[in-house]
Formats: structure tokens, C-alpha cells, sequence
């Protein structure tokens, strides 16, 4: 799988393999389907090259991770389609994939910064453009437009924000994401959670994508020492029920 994304052959939300190019067009929409492109933004390919990178120590998989987050990280803003606009970013006129955001910080993108952190391809340059763009999507986050409560997108949103503050408590900032974060997944748990623990759009998909990002909040938070609100997780309880 490490292999066909450093050969930027790209496989996303049912559609067949596609190979991109030499060059990735963070935009690229193969199959007239926006959802591929938003699948390529939220980079949970990275977790394959990390896999794959910690397995063989092969600074092939290295040397991809980091083109492609300078690639990404220039390209920003991203527009998709007619309606989207992909990162930590707004522009006029365009719909704030704000859910994708918390995706690449609750979901793929701490385990890339851990698994490539050691490597001699992963400089003290891109170190720094990477940790750049942590606080960018912080402080895109904390922003109120950017938290959709009442939805599986303000789980997605509000468990990346309090990945980044827990994980990045170097950041003066830190204390306030965390805060923030954690006071909205609290809230959350009543407010898009029925009292007999169903999500509110009732569709086991969704139920999943919120308890998931519960779970994932629940999981950085005692790795890191930080205290849930006293009854997070008997509220959580309702959803596993």
C-alpha cells in the first residue's frame, strides 16, 4: 500500500486505483466526485507511508511524507468543486470543510508527525512548517463558525482541537484548546445524544463517526494527564449501549 502511494496511485470511497502523477494536484477530482477529493486532504494515506516507514526504516516513505506535506502546505487554500474550500482556511463564497480539519488533527495527522519525527528526511525546516500549520488548524478550530454543534462534523471538529492541545502543550495557547475542546465534546454528549444513547441522525454510520471521535478524545486525554469532565465517559456509556 506504501508502494502505490509513493507511486501516487490513490484509492478513495469506492472508486478504482488512480494514478495521480508525478505531481499531486491537491484538487484533483479523477472521477467527477468530490468525495475522492476531500478523501485525498484528509492524508489518511500518511498512516500506510508511516507504517510502512517505522517497518523498514527505508527513507523512500520518508522522503514521500515530507514532499507531500510541503506540496499540501503550499497549495493551501484548496478549492473542491463548486462549494468547498479544504484546510485551515476561509474564503468568500466557499462552504469551510471545517470536519476535515478535525479529521487530519483528531485522526492522521499525530500519528505522521510521531512516526516520521526521527527521520534524517523529516528536517528541522519542515519540523517547523508542520508545527506552523498544527497552530493554524488550532486557531481555525477555536474559531465558533468552525465548530457545527448538534452533528457528526462538531465531534470531528471539536476531538482535533483538543488533539492539538494536548499533544502540543508547548503552544502558550494549549491550555485554551484544550478547555475549549473539551467543554464542547462535553456539551455534545447531550446535545446530538438522545437520552437513551443515539446519535442524532440515527444512522449506525454516523452513530460511529460520533463515538468514535468521542472514544478518540477520551483516549489522548488520559495519555496525557488531562481531566475529563466527571461524567464524560458514563455519558459515553449511553452510545455503547
Amino acid at each position: 500500500a506504501a508502494d502505490r502511494i509513493v507511486a501516487h496511485k490513490f484509492q478513495f470511497v469506492g472508486c478504482p486505483p488512480f494514478n495521480v502523477g508525478p505531481e499531486i494536484k491537491w484538487n484533483e477530482d479523477p472521477f467527477d466526485y468530490e468525495q475522492w477529493a476531500i478523501a485525498l486532504n484528509r492524508h489518511s494515506h500518511w498512516l500506510a507511508l508511516g507504517a510502512a516507514y517505522a517497518g523498514t526504516k527505508d527513507e523512500k516513505y520518508a522522503r514521500e511524507f515530507v514532499a507531500q506535506l510541503r506540496s499540501w502546505l503550499a497549495a493551501m487554500p484548496v478549492h473542491l468543486g463548486a462549494h468547498w474550500v479544504e484546510g485551515p482556511f476561509d474564503d468568500a463564497g466557499k462552504a469551510s470543510l471545517s470536519l476535515d480539519a478535525g479529521i487530519r488533527m483528531g485522526q492522521t495527522w499525530f500519528p505522521a508527525f510521531c512516526y516520521f519525527l526521527q527521520s534524517p528526511s523529516f528536517t528541522d525546516g519542515d519540523l517547523a512548517a508542520m508545527l506552523q500549520s498544527f497552530r493554524d488548524h488550532a486557531l481555525y478550530l477555536m474559531d465558533p463558525q468552525h465548530f457545527k454543534a448538534g452533528s457528526n462534523w462538531g465531534a470531528m471538529e471539536a476531538n482535533g482541537l483538543l488533539h492539538i492541545g494536548c499533544m502540543l502543550p508547548e503552544f502558550r495557547e494549549a491550555a485554551t484548546w484544550r478547555d475549549t475542546a473539551l467543554k464542547r465534546l462535553h456539551s455534545e454528549l447531550d446535545n446530538q445524544v438522545y437520552p437513551d444513547g443515539a446519535q442524532m441522525e440515527l444512522t449506525p454510520g454516523y452513530h460511529g463517526v460520533t463515538l468514535g471521535n468521542m472514544l478518540g478524545a477520551v483516549e489522548v486525554a488520559r495519555r496525557r494527564g488531562v481531566q475529563l469532565p466527571g461524567d464524560f465517559e458514563t455519558k459515553l456509556e449511553r452510545m455503547f449501549d
